[in-house]
């Protein structure tokens, strides 16, 4: 990301010839003194290997993805399945797929097809920043928060039930997730406007004969001279908001929730014993655990506590690589310096892959998600169940 730099004169376009066409013949001037750069995406942090991800790996996870979470959404959204939790999961599940839906057009264009190699082209200038960062960062965001949402209800579910009761219901989860995007959207609107693009004919790379369209940016009048305080307020809000605390109540409620089923099985197996001793007028059995009536219930939170686990796993390291990058351009201390494009495609990678396994989570610990899955696999019509839903 380079600048114009000090003005000395001339048009805008006498400027772009010298620095596209001849070297600056002013001896106190460095060669790109009055120059713009246009646009290019395979420099240092864009390595053969960030090529190899974005090209060829994440699409084919992506397209996994996809069938993952149309089936998920398709199940959860049955007659038998509408509860408030379901509707949180199928946002989840959307957020998910458009997070990876929307730079897939990029991802494709630019590192499929080999167009990294080349300067983008002006048409693709801001809608390539906008599909491959802005947009999907929302609907990010508006994932994690959403997650931290699933993990308070399960919660408020168990440990208050006089509260669930009254707010706990599909109403409110509607405007849940409604409320979660209109913040999310609201982060990073200040993205939206920052930067400023410009046609520029250049000599294209791959084929040096040939003259294309491609373009330079600059900040926008609304940044000026700020641009440094401009991203520091950007990405330490960000990782206050979008990582720090998130992760911190995800970590904090799964506990909780893990700690309350653990409470609940040895509660429930006491009272189950009490009643087989007063109705067989025998002390109860210790040789095994005694079934439990609220076997499903259990299921279900511990089915959520696995997807809120999986979503430590997956946001703590993105959001420690972020710190450890702000803190480096903050303090101009080298910390992790060229390898910034390769970890961050590794840590991308590593998101994307936890979309489908959220899939897997419900089908091996939700048995009545297996049974309207194959239910709908099979064609068949959905039957009003006799109990309600396990997922409240």
């Amino acid at each position: 990301m380079i600048a114009l730099s000090e003005d000395t004169g001339g048009s805008a376009g006498d400027r772009l010839r010298l620095c596209n066409h001849t070297r600056s013949v002013d001896p106190e001037s460095p060669d790109t003194h009055n120059c713009v750069l246009p646009y290019y995406l395979f420099h240092e942090s864009v390595t053969h290997y960030t090529v190899f991800i974005y090209g060829h790996v994440t699409p084919a996870i992506i397209a996994v993805t996809m069938a993952t979470n149309c089936l998920t959404c398709f199940v959860l959204t049955r007659p038998n399945m509408r509860s408030p939790t379901n509707v949180i999961l199928v946002a989840m599940a959307t957020s998910d797929t458009l997070t990876g839906v929307i730079p897939l057009p990029a991802l494709v264009r630019f590192f499929t097809l080999g167009g990294c190699y080349d300067w983008v082209p002006f048409p693709w200038c801001r809608p390539y920043i906008f599909l491959t960062d802005h947009v999907p960062t929302v609907f990010h965001t508006a994932s994690i928060w959403l997650t931290v949402a699933l993990a308070l209800q399960r919660y408020v579910y168990i440990e208050h039930q006089h509260l669930a009761k009254r707010y706990c219901h599909v109403t409110s989860a509607v405007w849940t997730i409604f409320f979660v995007y209109v913040c999310a959207l609201a982060m990073q609107m200040p993205r939206f406007t920052e930067l400023h693009f410009t046609p520029i004919i250049v000599q294209s790379i791959l084929r040096p004969s040939t003259a294309i369209s491609g373009c330079y940016f600059d900040f926008a009048p609304t940044i000026g001279s700020h641009v440094g305080l401009h991203f520091s307020l950007y990405y330490w809000f960000r990782i206050v908001f979008c990582h720090l605390v998130p992760c911190s109540l995800l970590v904090g409620l799964n506990i909780r929730l893990g700690c309350t089923i653990r409470r609940s099985k040895h509660r429930h197996e006491r009272l189950m014993r009490e009643k087989l001793r007063c109705q067989t007028g025998r002390r109860p059995n210790d040789d095994g655990p005694v079934r439990l009536g609220s076997r499903e219930g259990n299921a279900a939170t511990l089915m959520l506590v696995a997807v809120v686990g999986l979503a430590i796993v997956v946001e703590v390291p993105l959001a420690c690589f972020v710190v450890v990058v702000v803190v480096e351009n903050t303090l101009g201390v080298a910390l992790v310096g060229g390898s910034v494009g390769v970890v961050t495609a590794f840590l991308n990678l590593f998101i994307v892959l936890g979309y489908p396994v959220n899939f897997v989570i419900y089908c091996v610990m939700s048995r009545q998600f297996r049974r309207t899955l194959a239910d709908v696999v099979r064609m068949r019509e959905v039957t009003s169940p006799v109990t309600p839903p396990t997922l409240p």
